[in-house]
């Protein structure tokens, strides 16, 4: 039987012959109908299973985009049905089949672009410059040739050489050995001066109190004046002058106060920090007749113990720093000295009368100290030298500027208070270092309303007048709709002031030129030289001291830097000193891109993006933020980036992500006022926001495995990203010394961009992040937490506490504590690299060791 059908038999006798004829012709026919409707069946199955396996091929295929990456990087192919597999995915990456950057390479420095090269001005327009090998050669930039012979040799220098630090003729050099760090911008060393008979260095002598050759420095000042012998130090936080330097052992004290935690010539820890930037201060006149100097008083400031361990000792040593925290009543008491050498006989600074009657506690601030030289208005021919002395209140959002004589009571040259139209803001003592004057004032950074109704720091000339009454006027301004980072030279013959900037770009930074720089009077708009420079986005400048030429040093990601001389008569010339060979790397390099992205608050972010060599947008990466996001700071720079940067994006081909938004350097109070007096609000909220952006803007992204990582500040907000975000974008964060709570930061940073604590209670608030509420939002993520537990800038009490909390609360997370390391972590770098490394690829994004 088949197919259910019966066959019926007849068994009649009478048809018996007939029937039988019959059925034998019946049954051959329905046999043949039945083969019919076998075939049938076999060829419709045929056709049923053929759909069903096209279909089903149709559903799981890839669709497959060949288009490449828009130029720029801006705008990538668009995928489809790809995010709804990732997270099932073991192995969602390419064979990564180029060239790679192994951990090793990245901690040798092996194939690492070259940087800078030490370049000195001397005071005659002469340049020396080092080279590969080592050797220092000497270049006579008035000789047309611009040949450069060998000046020093190498071997004419010690083995542990650190620096050499050449007088004003270059006849003598002070090279410092056995140099050991002390904090971020200091050290203490062993100097002793040589003379210098090129290519050699003669009769090396031993600087010191009693040049035994074994005293170590924290400072070596040579007098500026041309063809000067004589100098200055600081040994044992006392300043020491010393006439000549071939009779060692001659030096006399000029101040005897130094002590533990009394200062003289050198800065304390928050000066050097938070002000300063260096552990200098010191500042010679131009004639070499007069030295400023501040002190600093700490023997009142609170302080805290930094543990040091040692396996030879049974018991930690404890190293105290004087550190003043936010809201702590007392603050390191500074005062600023004018010394005068031919009678040894010094005199003291006071800050404004203004500052001191508010501050009767010394509260206050010095930011900076310059000598200018000016002339009398009659007949041009006589100088004088004037101080220029900057101070701030204690929240430094009010400047004062002073012109003092010696022997004379300094007289205010500008008031400025960071209110314009009502809208608030912070002073950056960086724009505040007066390098540059002209004949009749100086240049210095300030606010400046502009056209578009922002708020931009722009070059202010503040014309003095009449050397009598030193009352200061600004007689011209110069910028654009952008900020003026820094001023790096003036030319007075020409009345040219140089500047870098931004200009409104993303990442670079530019030189630019503004003419009639002191009166303002036909001035137009600054002239940017550096623009049509392809090989130059990034710039830094060293103007020689005549301002007739410059060094511009230009940077491009992942090159080596080039070097090249320009003289401002011939601007748009140049020669080449260095980078016509480029380091040939043993690595395929990352793709950098910029853009901008929109966000909700109507401030567009920055974004940089460092893709994976060969990126095919038809796979998955995962996304690693790297955040720093702290006020008046940009992360995007088109320089070659940090180096774990490069190998997450080289070896593990990670999507790196860069956001500078509210709260960012180089685009006007518009975008920093967000964050005054609100740290940890508007910067996280934008990093959140723009990486959900960018993931959706970019498909090849993997929304599955995305994580956050930030350093200090950085640190600080990659927790609050982790604690905000709930766990819905961010899968991961990497906290590497972070603050926890402002509270516990240095009062000069701290209180600039936040006030005083009992001015800002909820604002200080926010930034804990260890009330019960926030600590427990860290269950969604998966945290790593690293700190270095002789940190001197962000103490391990950040991390300890936060920790503690966690542990409190039973919350799984990692930690590395590093013994004996500071805030750089620097001797136990390759661990931590390591740790973060395998904790991304294995904990956070879920790979194997075979799959990347």
């Amino acid at each position: 039987m088949s197919f259910g059908q019966a066959f019926e038999i007849d068994t009649n006798d009478d048809d018996n012959e007939a029937s039988a004829s019959t059925t034998s012709k019946g049954i051959r026919s329905r046999k043949f109908r039945l083969c019919i409707r076998i075939w049938a069946l076999i060829f419709a199955l045929s056709i049923i299973v053929s759909l069903a396996v096209i279909i089903a091929f149709i559903v799981i295929q890839r669709p497959v985009d060949l288009s490449q990456i828009a130029a720029g990087g801006r705008w990538l192919p668009q995928l489809r049905n790809l995010e709804s597999h990732s997270k099932n995915l073991n192995h969602v990456l390419p064979p990564a089949n180029y060239n790679q950057l192994s951990l090793e390479s990245l901690l040798t420095g092996a194939g690492a672009v070259q940087q800078d090269h030490v370049v000195v001005w001397l005071s005659d327009d002469r340049l020396v410059m080092s080279d590969m090998p080592g050797n220092f050669l000497l270049m006579n930039t008035s000789d047309l040739s611009y040949k450069l012979r060998v000046f020093i040799e190498k071997d004419q220098l010690k083995s542990d050489a650190k620096k050499i630090l050449f007088n004003s003729d270059a006849r003598l050099v002070a090279v410092s050995t056995g140099l050991s760090q002390v904090y971020r911008h200091s050290n203490k060393a062993l100097y002793a001066i040589a003379m210098v008979e090129a290519p050699h260095l003669k009769n090396y002598q031993p600087v010191g109190p009693r040049a035994t050759g074994d005293e170590p420095l924290q400072l070596f000042e040579w007098n500026p004046q041309m063809g000067a012998k004589d100098f200055v130090f600081v040994y044992e936080s006392n300043i020491y002058y010393q006439a000549d330097a071939l009779q060692p052992g001659s030096a006399l004290p000029i101040t005897f106060t130094g002590d533990a935690f009394s200062y003289n010539g050198i800065t304390d820890w928050l000066y050097e920090e938070e002000i300063f930037s260096s552990s200098k201060a010191v500042w010679w006149s131009p004639s070499g007749k007069y030295l400023a100097y501040a002190s600093f008083d700490d023997r009142s400031v609170d302080r805290v113990m930094v543990p040091h361990y040692d396996s030879a000792d049974v018991y930690p040593r404890h190293e105290e720093v004087a550190y003043p925290k936010a809201g702590t009543a007392n603050q390191p008491l500074v005062s600023l000295w004018i010394w005068q050498k031919q009678y040894n006989v010094t005199h003291q600074v006071d800050p404004p009368t203004t500052l001191m009657n508010t501050h009767k506690n010394g509260s206050y601030y010095l930011y900076s100290a310059q000598w200018i030289v000016l002339r009398h208005e009659s007949n041009g021919t006589k100088k004088e030298e004037l101080l220029l002395t900057v101070w701030a209140n204690r929240q430094q959002n009010e400047v004062f500027i002073s012109a003092c004589r010696y022997w004379h009571p300094c007289i205010e040259s500008l008031h400025i208070q960071f209110d314009i139209n009502g809208r608030k803001m912070w002073s950056e003592p960086s724009d505040f270092k007066i390098d540059f004057y002209s004949t009749s004032g100086y240049f210095v950074i300030l606010p400046r309303k502009y056209d578009d109704g922002n708020v931009y720091n722009h070059i202010a000339h503040i014309n003095l007048g009449n050397v009598s009454p030193l009352r200061g006027s600004i007689t011209a301004y110069h910028g654009g709709p952008y900020d003026v980072k820094q001023i790096v030279g003036y030319n007075r013959q020409k009345d040219e002031i140089y500047f870098l900037s931004a200009g409104g770009s993303i990442a670079r930074m530019l030189l630019y030129r503004a003419r009639y720089a002191s009166n303002g009077s036909g001035a137009n708009s600054p002239e940017c030289l550096t623009c049509n420079m392809e090989s130059c986005p990034s710039s830094r400048v060293n103007f020689a001291p005549s301002g007739e030429q410059f060094v511009l040093f230009c940077h491009l990601a992942y090159h080596s830097t080039k070097t090249y001389l320009k003289k401002v008569d011939e601007i748009s010339s140049d020669i080449l000193l260095r980078g016509e060979l480029q380091t040939a790397l043993s690595y395929d390099v990352p793709k950098v891109t910029y853009e901008r992205v929109s966000t909700a608050s109507g401030i567009d972010a920055h974004v940089g993006l460092l893709l994976p060599p060969n990126l095919d947008p038809t796979f998955l990466y995962p996304v690693l933020l790297y955040t720093y996001a702290g006020p008046n700071s940009n992360l995007n720079v088109m320089e070659t980036p940090w180096d774990l940067m490069s190998y997450f994006a080289n070896k593990r081909q990670y999507v790196v992500v860069m956001i500078d938004a509210r709260g960012s350097s180089n685009r006007g109070w518009m975008v920093k006022e967000q964050l005054y007096m609100n740290l940890g609000g508007p910067e996280v909220d934008d990093q959140i926001e723009v990486t959900r952006r960018l993931l959706h803007m970019y498909p090849f992204m993997d929304k599955h495995r995305v994580a956050a990582l930030g350093w200090s500040y950085g640190g600080f907000v990659t927790a609050h990203i982790a604690v905000r975000d709930h766990g819905s974008t961010f899968q991961c964060a990497v906290c590497i010394a972070p603050v926890v709570d402002f509270r516990f930061y240095d009062s000069a940073y701290t209180e600039r961009y936040m006030g005083l604590p009992h001015d800002n209670v909820v604002g200080y608030k926010r930034t804990n992040l260890l009330s019960d509420s926030l600590i427990g939002n860290f269950r969604q993520v998966k945290l790593m937490l690293a700190h270095g537990d002789a940190d001197d800038n962000v103490h391990y009490q950040n991390s300890a506490l936060l920790a503690s909390a966690l542990q409190q609360q039973g919350i799984h997370f990692k930690q590395l504590v590093y013994t004996n390391q500071d805030h750089t972590i620097r001797s136990a770098i390759g661990h931590l690299y390591m740790e973060v490394d395998q904790f991304l690829m294995h904990d956070c994004f879920g790979f194997t060791d075979n799959q990347l």
